[in-house]
């Protein structure tokens, strides 16, 4: 049975047409979401040049970022086309790490490279249209800066390691994670001098780089005159800071295939699939090792620690969330468990009941995975379409009763015409799903009616503040006292906190 498997496998070798399949696999699993627009509060005022938001990257010091939205995609997602360059970039960035841990069976590659490219952690990530291009790139620089390292060419591949964080600092986290993922199967194929000297080389290198991008960023922000977020803050004592989100972080996302929690989008079609590949990785690792128990303790505790390093940051950054479109580094984590048992079934000499059993068990789970994964990518962005719609159309509804009371009171609306939008209680959007509405947010709320009406632009602070002070005691949206004028301004009140004692 197992030479039968084995033989199958024989014939899946690393091609250009191979590679091609891949690519056309990640691009349909993030077309649908590239294609139909969608927007968050993030996107509403990104989008809009006017709004110089872009200049927001540079104050988190992603200046790398700033460049590619702002200079190369003109602050436009690109639909289609930049998200399968996007596509492609990731796909690269996933044969590097492949490169990097050391898998050699054609198999073993491609399903590591598909598995930590369609996760639905990307599908979050890039439910944020303007990352669909830079955070790819981001870890690309990441992972061939570390494999230019590993083949002696220091140089370009220090200086491509200091360009991920600027893209993406997680980028740096699924460095961490291929590094990890990468000593275990040194330790597992070399002896255990080669392996620490080999991770000691390149996290030395990842964390050189991550203090070279800090004090150049810092260097060169203080010169230009640019102030830095709390984002790019750095605490010694961030652990305790970050204590219970990194617990939280912990118990439903690393630990999801035990903890099974169900959540709208990771359920259990997808955590029981990924519990079976983790159990399937384990018992394989356990069997080349076992006989090694200086080694296999090291394993263990690298397996662990891999479980903490894609939000390896919070131990680090203050003041810095951690959304679950952060840890793209559980990506890579995941299609490792995959393709080590590929790999070291398709060349180790392993009991061949267990071995033939683990091969099925390898390429079932990870089949279900990958397609629930494929899935609840695609089902979020149906989700996030609806709740689009839903905030557009509501803001439309807005503007022709600011239309109809300009009407009323004989004025004509001016062109640009001030709005200011009070909105204190968040409110659902969408008839389905956990997409979240667009519109409350403090920096979205009055460009959103630009989307729709270019008319519109948010109003000043000062008139912003003559305007809350104006909707004291009215009612909320839809009462007819909910849309109002002051002086040059138009008011939309969608609701506002009690503050009667």
């Amino acid at each position: 049975m197992l030479s039968f498997y084995r033989n199958i496998l024989s014939k899946i070798t690393s091609s250009a047409s191979g590679y091609a399949w891949l690519y056309l696999l990640v691009v349909i699993a993030y077309a649908y979401q590239a294609i139909i627009p969608t927007f968050n509060s993030d996107d509403i005022i990104q989008i809009q040049s006017i709004s110089q938001d872009a200049r927001t990257f540079l104050a988190q010091g992603r200046w790398g970022y700033f460049m590619v939205f702002e200079w190369l995609q003109d602050n436009n997602p690109g639909g289609l086309f930049y998200s399968a360059i996007g596509s492609m970039l990731l796909l690269w960035s996933s044969w590097f790490a492949a490169r990097i841990i050391g898998f050699s069976h054609g198999a073993a590659i491609y399903s590591f490279m598909l598995a930590s490219s369609i996760s639905i952690y990307y599908g979050m990530l890039f439910d944020f249209s303007s990352t669909r291009v830079a955070y790819p790139l981001a870890n690309l620089c990441a992972l061939a800066g570390l494999y230019a390292i590993y083949k002696g060419r220091y140089g370009i591949g220090m200086a491509i390691l200091v360009l991920a964080p600027a893209l993406y600092p997680a980028a740096a986290q699924v460095a961490g994670v291929v590094l990890i993922c990468a000593f275990i199967m040194s330790i597992i194929t070399q002896n255990l001098s080669i392996a620490i000297k080999r991770f000691l080389i390149g996290t030395t290198a990842l964390i050189i780089s991550l203090i070279l991008y800090f004090l150049i960023t810092s260097i060169s922000y203080r010169f230009i005159g640019i102030e830095p977020s709390s984002r790019m803050s750095i605490s010694p004592f961030a652990l305790i800071e970050n204590a219970e989100i990194i617990k939280s972080l912990f118990l439903s996302h690393s630990l999801s295939f035990i903890t099974l929690p169900e959540t709208l989008y990771i359920t259990l079609r997808w955590t029981l699939p990924l519990l079976g590949i983790f159990i399937t990785f384990a018992i394989t690792c356990m069997l080349l090792i076992w006989r090694r128990k200086a080694d296999a303790v090291i394993v263990i505790l690298l397996v662990i620690l891999s479980l903490f390093a894609p939000f390896a940051l919070a131990f680090a950054g203050s003041n810095t969330p951690f959304p679950p479109r952060s840890l793209i580094g559980l990506a890579s984590l995941h299609a490792f468990w995959v393709a080590f048992v590929i790999d070291k079934i398709c060349f180790n000499n392993i009991n061949q009941h267990f071995a033939a059993v683990a091969l099925i068990c390898a390429g079932t789970f990870s089949t279900l995975f990958l397609f629930d994964s494929a899935s609840q990518i695609n089902k979020f962005a149906y989700d996030k379409y609806l709740a689009t719609q839903a905030d557009l159309l509501a803001t439309n509804r807005i503007i022709g009763r600011i239309e109809s009371t300009a009407a009323e009171l004989e004025r004509p609306l001016a062109t640009p015409q001030s709005i200011a939008v009070i909105y204190e209680i968040p409110m659902a959007s969408g008839p389905r799903g956990d997409a979240g509405t667009a519109r409350f947010a403090p920096w979205s709320r009055e460009w959103i009616f630009r989307i729709v009406d270019s008319r519109f632009i948010p109003a000043n602070e000062a008139e912003r503040l003559a305007a809350v002070n104006a909707a004291a005691n009215r009612e909320s949206w839809p009462s007819n006292e909910s849309v109002f004028f002051i002086d040059d301004v138009a008011v939309v009140i969608i609701n506002q906190q009690d503050t009667q004692p």
